[in-house]
């Protein structure tokens, strides 16, 4: 029967059924361009097993022709997607939700190496980047913070706390070295000058240039320097055996020592006695003296008041209880003044290594014997400690 002998208007409607046609005898070829349209397939009547596999690709769906509601639950799967088959431009904002995404079936594996967000990401769990983050200059990596270049501001509405649980310790590195550090020591706070010899300095504008207030030179056990006066609110104390150098001044040739090393002043008391035998004196035979010693120079006056002598003892006067030894071979003067003890004197000498000194008559070495009666003296001098 030669093509096109039937057509269409010469079979009834329902003349031709399925148990009609043997299989495979209608064809592709058999059926003219468009001439199958979904009116002519009743509904459910083609399903996937009258459907070769990969017979239905991509080109033979019209546009917009197959949407949600005509595939079945679960009727797509991976396996029935060609790889590079779903582009972000195939998806409709919005339209993949968390909701959609099975627990863990996004891994790294199914993401490109980089990813890159135009927009804001927010999280509202912890993110976790084992390898480092990096923003803008700043790279963030286990403990390490590090800015390729620029300077650091740390910018914060109230106080910034540095908590550190090893002692507190806050340390200082410029290039790998460390070369300071602030800790706490005990209840104290620590400040440390970490590199050998290097100076501790402190340093403050004046004016409009730096000046540097107070050096510590560490090369010399802390020896502090200042670039100013010091206005002391308190006492300055002096460990034992220190003092005020003036080792910048000039020198005398025969110079011992440039130490201002003691200050002291107070009271000493003097006793009158006799190199043979003491004197009886009602009142007593002491009185009290004072002194000032300032480095190894003392200045000590005294006045008797009344002392009525009753037995002048035996041997030369001689008066005992300076503060200090005088220094060896260095003797030294006592004036006498409101003397009526001494008559014959005002003068006296310190003997080099004791604590006494003698009155002696005028114009020679000789000593005096004590007299009776009501007698009084005051006496200054002035000496070398040793």
């Amino acid at each position: 029967m030669a093509n096109t002998k039937i057509t269409s208007g010469v079979i009834a409607d329902d003349a031709v059924l399925t148990a009609n046609i043997t299989d495979a005898n209608v064809t592709t070829a058999k059926i003219a361009a468009d001439a199958v349209t979904s009116a002519k397939v009743a509904d459910d009547a083609i399903n996937s097993e009258h459907l070769a596999a990969d017979s239905i690709d991509a080109e033979h769906y019209a546009a917009g022709s197959v949407d949600a509601t005509a595939i079945a639950s679960n009727a797509v799967t991976t396996a029935k997607i060609n790889d590079d088959a779903v582009t972000t431009a195939k998806i409709a904002d919005a339209q993949i939700t968390t909701a959609l995404m099975a627990d863990d079936s996004i891994t790294s594996a199914k993401l490109d190496t980089n990813i890159a967000i135009a927009g804001t990401l927010d999280s509202t769990g912890k993110i976790t980047a084992d390898a480092g983050i990096d923003i803008d200059n700043f790279n963030i990596d286990g403990t390490t913070i590090a800015l390729s270049s620029g300077d650091m501001t740390l910018d914060v509405a109230g106080n910034i706390q540095l908590d550190a649980d090893d002692a507190g310790e806050v340390r200082f590195i410029d290039g790998g070295t460390t070369y300071a550090t602030i800790k706490k020591d005990g209840n104290n706070a620590l400040f440390q000058s970490i590199v050998a010899d290097g100076d501790f300095i402190i340093q403050g504008i004046d004016g409009s240039s730096f000046v540097s207030a107070v050096t510590f030179d560490m090369s010399e056990g802390g020896k502090m320097t200042t670039s100013g006066d010091i206005a002391v609110g308190a006492d300055v104390q002096m460990a034992n055996g220190r003092g005020i150098s003036f080792a910048a001044s000039s020198n005398h040739s025969g110079m011992s020592s440039e130490l201002l090393d003691d200050y002291e002043e107070g009271t000493c008391t003097m006793s009158i006695n006799g190199t043979g035998t003491n004197p009886t004196i009602a009142e007593g035979s002491t009185f009290t003296a004072y002194y000032t010693k300032v480095g190894n120079m003392v200045t000590v006056t005294g006045y008797t008041g009344t002392k009525t002598i009753t037995n002048a003892g035996s041997g030369i006067a001689q008066i005992s209880g300076l503060p200090f030894p005088c220094k060896s071979g260095a003797y030294a003067v006592v004036l006498l003044g409101h003397n009526t003890m001494f008559t014959s004197t005002d003068t006296g000498y310190i003997e080099p290594t004791t604590s006494t000194w003698y009155p002696i008559g005028s114009h020679t070495t000789g000593g005096h014997v004590f007299p009776t009666g009501a007698k009084v003296f005051m006496f200054t001098a002035t000496y070398l400690a040793s």
